[in-house]
């Protein structure tokens, strides 16, 4: 990520992972990592608020984490101390061949080369270690809100920079060799329209934070009318997601 992106990340720290399920869903997002991690040191790259780092390290895993935003950290120090610190994903203050884990959970849709992320990650790891990326893209059961969602990341780039295809032949690229591809356990959430209009009202999605007005006007404007056109805007749905896990070794 950028500095800019630090910046805007700072400003919505707060309300980040209570958008994003919290600690319930960061436990499910460690347990489906945890099955894949290699006996040693796990580095979480974008570890935002610890969210998913904490369950590791209270499951018994020695976790460290990077993130560029410092609101983000001041609330993972909260939770993990000294375990956390400033650091660029795409430039990590890491030695090399240091770790046997690094794990990547929503964060290459959010950094500026997915390449550059990749070869950091290998560079950092022991040869047989492990990466392990949750891509940020899930997968709903069918319901309303589905019927009307807009994918931001390809309505707005044209192509998902975190798509697993994209990132397993990238990852080929930088030394990383796919040994898995699985998914997370579902998860349920309770939902409502007026709830997900308020949350990109606010910019609370990576991909809206520095979006232009054009882009705007394009993209989420039309987006926000469909969610208005459903019913019940209050009304909690009932909803359910998988996400891909992919599972890499460091050749």
């Amino acid at each position: 990520m950028s500095d800019r992106a630090s910046i805007n990340f700072d400003r919505i720290a707060a309300t980040y992972e209570k958008s994003r399920g919290g600690l319930v869903r960061g436990g499910a997002y460690a347990r489906a990592v945890a099955a894949h991690l290699a006996p040693g040191t796990v580095l979480e790259i974008g570890v935002g608020t610890a969210s998913i780092a904490l369950p590791l390290v209270e499951a018994g895993h020695p976790v460290v984490g990077v993130d560029l935003s410092r609101k983000m950290l001041e609330l993972a120090f909260e939770r993990l101390g000294p375990r956390v610190a400033i650091g660029d994903v795409m430039a990590l203050p890491i030695a090399t061949g240091s770790v046997m884990n690094v794990v990547a959970v929503w964060v290459f849709q959010l950094v500026g080369s997915v390449d550059d992320t990749l070869r950091e990650a290998r560079r950092v790891l022991r040869p047989g270690g492990r990466l392990v990326v949750i891509p940020s893209r899930a997968r709903h059961d069918p319901d309303d809100i589905d019927a009307v969602a807009v994918d931001f990341q390809t309505a707005i780039r044209g192509t998902r920079q975190d798509d697993p295809e994209v990132l397993i032949a990238r990852g080929g690229e930088a030394g990383l060799s796919l040994v898995g591809r699985l998914e997370t356990e579902t998860q349920h959430f309770d939902e409502s329209p007026a709830q997900i209009i308020r949350q990109i009202e606010a910019r609370g999605y990576g991909i809206l934070l520095d979006l232009g007005d054009d882009d705007w006007q394009r993209v989420v404007v039309p987006a926000l009318d469909a969610l208005r056109s459903l019913p019940d805007q209050d009304r909690a749905r009932r909803r359910s997601t998988r996400n891909d896990v992919l599972v890499f070794a460091a050749v």
